[in-house]
């Protein structure tokens, strides 16, 4: 299930066919969170639907893309010994591209998340 989910996030789309199931939702950002949820037990969809929305005008990427750079990143704080959940990640990007200028928007999600980890990975670093 773990890897079927992480094929959904690094490739959006992947597996998918317009013939899917019903349980599964149509909206490219609910079902980004739902794959989100399903990487960590108990996570609630509507949390990560929330931040993956806020982040509609402020990233390039699409909500699959961005899904999927939230997941890689919390997998690098994990194998960098900085371990933390992955809703906290998303969150943390959340926060980072509110204090965006209007001017700033849209920008690259995958750029803000690279700073957030050089500056949690740093010695004495919290995520």
């Amino acid at each position: 299930m773990l890897l079927v989910a992480v094929c959904s996030l690094a490739v959006a789309g992947c597996g998918s066919s317009s013939g899917s199931s019903s349980s599964t939702p149509q909206d490219p950002t609910a079902k980004a969170a739902q794959d989100l949820a399903s990487l960590e037990p108990g996570d609630d969809p509507s949390a990560f639907q929330t931040v993956l929305t806020d982040l509609r005008p402020v990233c390039r990427e699409d909500p699959e893309k961005v899904a999927s750079e939230i997941w890689a990143s919390w997998q690098d704080l994990k194998k960098n010994n900085r371990p933390t959940s992955l809703l906290h990640v998303a969150q943390a990007l959340d926060t980072v591209g509110s204090g965006l200028t209007p001017n700033a928007r849209p920008t690259n999600c995958a750029s803000l998340l690279a700073a957030y980890l050089v500056t949690a990975e740093a010695p004495g670093g919290q995520p």
